[in-house]
């Protein structure tokens, strides 16, 4: 159920049995505190909150050092089941291609997939006076199909009748690494636009779909920017950050109360993931499981 809770997962390091613990940490934090370096990397979606968690660690226990690099998902997993970094940030879970390969890393323990953070993806777009923009999923399929390619195209006309829209062409950015974002958006597309986005969702970009690769969100975020007439993906957050635009959605008839809904779901499950997770660190007749550094 937490892991259903949540859009973004961190793939967690190594666990095994055990009864021990660290040294608790003083003030109003109840932690075990550790000493060392932890490494991850892996999801740019995740780097905010991970950042903001790690500071928050370390000035609760001074002797650890936590390190992430914002490589994307795909890299993260890779660099993880290698054995170069302690967990990866992933948008999504292991596939089950990934699983043994990830318990063999672990010393035939298993790798949690841990939910972490939930957010939004925003579809956003730079061109110039336009404030706004309403697209249907069958649109933004057709976009990033190259289906539709001028902005003043009949498709999204229909759906902004006030809007001045520019007859330019449309200048799509994906991401060029395998990402979390990237899947989870196809996931989408996949779901919300059967017909129109046939390919089957993945971290790497559809061979069918049209565009220019960006690496990181970051190079999503600085290629919108740049450039006029341009659409793409992006974590809602780092949209709002930038001060950029991102399209209303229409997926029909949704009435608010099931969107406050679906949001106050939400909270409740961040709520109670310490207990979901300790009764998920309570399996295979343990008493406790932790999460260990194997490098």
């Amino acid at each position: 159920a937490a892991v259903a809770c949540a859009g973004v997962l961190a793939l967690s390091a190594c666990s095994e049995s055990d009864d021990g613990g660290g040294s608790s940490a003083g003030g109003d934090l109840d932690i075990d505190c550790v000493s060392g370096t932890l490494s991850g990397e892996g999801s740019s979606f995740q780097k905010n909150a991970i950042t903001e968690w790690g500071k928050l660690y370390q000035q609760a226990c001074p002797d650890a050092t936590i390190n992430y690099n914002a490589t994307g998902s795909g890299a993260g997993i890779s660099q993880f089941i290698a054995n170069q970094v302690d967990w990866a940030g992933s948008d999504s879970a292991l596939k089950d291609d990934e699983v043994a390969d990830a318990a063999a890393r672990c010393n035939d323990n298993e790798a949690w997939n841990l939910p972490m953070v939930s957010g939004a993806i925003g579809v956003t777009y730079n061109v110039p006076g336009l404030e706004a923009l309403v697209l249907t999923p069958d649109v933004i399929a057709q976009i990033f199909l190259g289906q539709v390619a001028n902005w003043d195209d009949a498709a999204i006309a229909d759906l902004n009748p006030d809007a001045a829209l520019p007859s330019e062409a449309i200048t799509v950015f994906y991401r060029a690494d395998e990402s979390g974002t990237t899947d989870n958006f196809t996931k989408y597309l996949n779901a919300a636009a059967p017909s129109v986005w046939t390919a089957e969702p993945g971290k790497a970009w559809p061979a069918g779909a049209t565009g220019e690769g960006k690496g990181q969100s970051a190079g999503i975020l600085e290629a919108v920017s740049a450039n006029e007439n341009s659409i793409s993906y992006l974590d809602f957050s780092d949209v709002q950050a930038a001060g950029r635009s991102a399209a209303a959605i229409d997926n029909g008839a949704v009435a608010a109360a099931t969107v406050g809904a679906s949001l106050l779901a939400l909270k409740a499950c961040g709520e109670n993931l310490p207990a979901a997770v300790s009764a998920a660190g309570s399996k295979k007749g343990t008493t406790k499981r932790k999460l260990t550094v194997n490098r």
